[in-house]
């Protein structure tokens, strides 16, 4: 894929073989998410429809699989989830975020 193509140009087959100094290139990517405060829904709107069902989704692939990190940003949607949710599935996945956090497994960036 494009991670392939990207590779074979910044490290083309020739120039490692005349060079071989360089090494393969390791790409690392960071799943993020970005959700606005306001912009085509009310805040909750947006919160009930698109940030919720983030969080409990990537709470939950983050609880399975121990490889996986994330990247969160905008922590005013993480005192909405955690000031007014508590539903049973909230609560667990408030739970489990705060271990992620914990570990180090999702880092706070921006605001």
């Amino acid at each position: 894929g494009m991670w392939l193509r990207l590779g074979a140009l910044l490290y083309p087959a020739a120039a490692v073989e005349v060079a071989p100094a360089y090494r393969p290139l390791r790409i690392h990517a960071m799943p993020h998410t970005h959700a606005d405060t306001g912009y085509k829904k009310t805040f909750e709107g947006y919160f009930q429809t698109e940030v919720r069902p983030i969080l409990l989704s990537m709470t939950e692939a983050l609880h399975r699989d121990i490889s996986l990190r994330f990247v969160w940003s905008e922590v005013a949607w993480l005192k909405r989830w955690f000031d007014g949710c508590s539903s049973n599935a909230d609560e667990l996945a408030q739970a489990r975020f705060s271990k992620l956090l914990a570990d180090g497994r999702v880092e706070l960036v921006d605001g």
